[in-house]
C-alpha cells in the first residue's frame, strides 16, 4: 500500500488498479492515519454509493486526473460521466467528518435519498475543529423530497468550516446551514462560491441559501462571505413577513443568541443581504438570474450557462449585462482573500468574476456596471458615496 503522503497517497480506483475500490473502503482501513492523503484516480463508470466517515485527524481527500470533475455535472443518471461522484440514494449522510483538520478537494457529492436530516457533508467534530471544502460540487435532488436537508451542515458544536470555490444547489432545506447550540460557536468562511436554488422544504424555518437556526440564547454563528453568488433560493411560508428570514441569507435565531454576517463583494437576489449586513461592501442584491444570453438591456442580471434543466450548469456566460462578470477588483473582503484559481483551476484575472467560476476569455464586451459605475450597497443598502 502507498505511504499515504502528499507525494505517495493512498489511491482509490474503480478498476481495481489502486489501493482501494471505494472512498469508504479507504476511510475504513486501519492503515489510514493522521495527516494522510487519499487520492481518487482514473475514469469512473459508476457512482460511488457508500456513506463515508472521516475518523482521522488532518486527512486530505482529493481527486486527480480523469476522476476530477470539469466544473459541472452532465447527467443525473446512475452512471458517472467519467469523473468520480459520491452519490447517496438510501440512508445517511454522504460524508460525516468526526476529526479536525480535514480537507476535501474537487469532489462531486450528491445527496439523493429521502431520510430525515441527511446531509451531503456533516461536520461533527467539535472543540474548535476545522474543515476545508475546496472546489467541490455539492448537489441535492432539486425540488425533490423535503428530507434532503442541507448541503453543508454543523449543529451544536464549536468549529470553523472553510468553503472555497464550491457550488451548492438543489437542497430542500438549505445549501449551507448552521444550527448553533449552547455555548458553541460555528464559523463559516464562504469564499468565491455559487449557491443556487435551495430551500424547498416548507416545514422548516432554516431554509434558503445560507441559513441559521439557533434555539439557544447563548449560541453563536459567524458568517464571513466574500465574492459569492447566492441567488434563486427559496424560503418557508412560515418566514413570510420577517425581513431577516428571506431566502438567500436566512437568520432564524433565538432571542439573545448571536449571529454576525460579514458579506462583501457578493450578489443576492432578494433583500436579505442588506437585512443581515447593513454595512456590506461592494455587494449587489435584488438581482435577477437567467441563462438567456439574448438580453439586450440592463436588468441586474446574473447570467449562468444553464439553470433551466437539471443538473444545472453554474458557469458564467460572458455578456455585456452579466453583472457577475468583471464585478470588482478588490482581492479581500469579509476577512478573506481571493483564491488564485477558480473551481476548475483557471487563473483569476484582477477583474474578478463573482462566484466559483472565472471567465477565461471575455467575449461579451465590458460590463457597463463595473466597479466604478455601479451603486454598490453601502450602509442600510444605499449606494456607497
Amino acid at each position: 500500500m502507498a505511504a499515504g503522503t502528499d507525494g505517495d497517497p493512498h489511491t482509490v480506483q474503480e478498476d481495481g488498479g489502486g489501493d482501494f475500490l471505494t472512498l469508504n473502503a479507504a476511510l475504513s482501513d486501519v492503515a489510514i492515519d493522521t495527516n494522510h492523503f487519499i487520492e481518487i484516480q482514473g475514469s469512473w463508470t459508476n457512482d460511488d454509493t457508500a456513506a463515508c466517515t472521516v475518523a482521522d485527524t488532518g486527512l486530505t481527500i482529493r481527486t486527480a486526473g480523469t476522476s476530477k470533475h470539469a466544473g459541472l455535472v452532465v447527467n443525473d443518471g446512475a452512471s458517472s460521466e467519467g469523473h468520480y461522484r459520491l452519490v447517496k440514494t438510501s440512508g445517511g449522510h454522504c460524508i460525516t467528518v468526526n476529526q479536525t483538520g480535514c480537507t476535501i478537494n474537487d469532489l462531486v457529492v450528491k445527496q439523493g435519498q429521502t431520510g430525515a436530516s441527511d446531509e451531503c457533508i456533516r461536520m461533527a467534530a467539535s472543540g474548535g475543529a476545522t474543515l476545508n471544502i475546496n472546489s467541490c460540487i455539492i448537489w441535492g435532488s432539486v425540488g425533490g423530497s423535503s428530507n434532503d436537508q442541507n448541503g453543508i451542515f454543523a449543529s451544536g458544536i464549536t468549529c470553523t468550516i472553510n468553503v472555497t470555490n464550491c457550488q451548492v444547489y438543489g437542497f430542500s432545506r438549505s445549501g449551507i446551514c448552521s444550527q448553533g447550540g449552547a455555548n458553541a460557536t460555528i464559523t463559516y468562511n464562504i469564499n468565491s462560491c455559487s449557491i443556487w436554488d435551495n430551500g424547498y422544504d416548507d416545514n422548516d424555518y432554516d431554509t434558503g441559501g445560507c441559513a441559521t437556526k439557533q434555539s439557544n440564547s447563548n449560541a453563536t454563528t459567524l458568517w464571513n462571505i466574500y465574492n459569492t453568488i447566492c441567488v434563486g433560493n427559496h424560503t418557508s411560508s412560515a418566514n413570510t413577513g420577517n425581513a431577516t428570514n428571506a431566502a438567500d441569507f436566512n437568520d432564524n435565531a433565538a432571542s439573545g443568541s448571536t449571529v454576525t454576517w460579514n458579506i462583501d463583494y457578493s450578489i443576492g437576489s432578494d433583500l436579505s443581504l442588506s437585512a443581515q449586513d447593513s454595512g456590506a461592501v461592494g455587494s449587489l442584491e435584488q438581482h435577477n438570474h437567467t441563462d438567456d444570453n439574448t438580453k439586450s438591456s440592463d436588468g441586474d442580471w446574473v447570467i449562468f450557462e444553464d439553470i433551466t434543466s437539471t443538473p444545472f450548469d453554474l458557469r458564467l456566460q460572458s455578456h455585456t449585462y452579466n453583472e457577475a462578470e468583471n464585478m470588482h477588483s478588490t482581492g479581500t473582503g469579509a476577512g478573506l482573500s481571493i483564491p488564485s484559481t477558480d473551481i476548475v483551476g483557471t487563473s483569476r484575472a484582477t477583474a474578478y468574476e463573482c462566484g466559483s467560476f472565472t471567465i477565461a476569455v471575455a467575449g461579451g464586451g465590458a460590463n457597463p456596471k463595473g466597479p466604478l459605475g455601479h451603486p454598490f450597497l453601502g450602509p442600510f443598502g444605499g449606494p456607497i458615496a
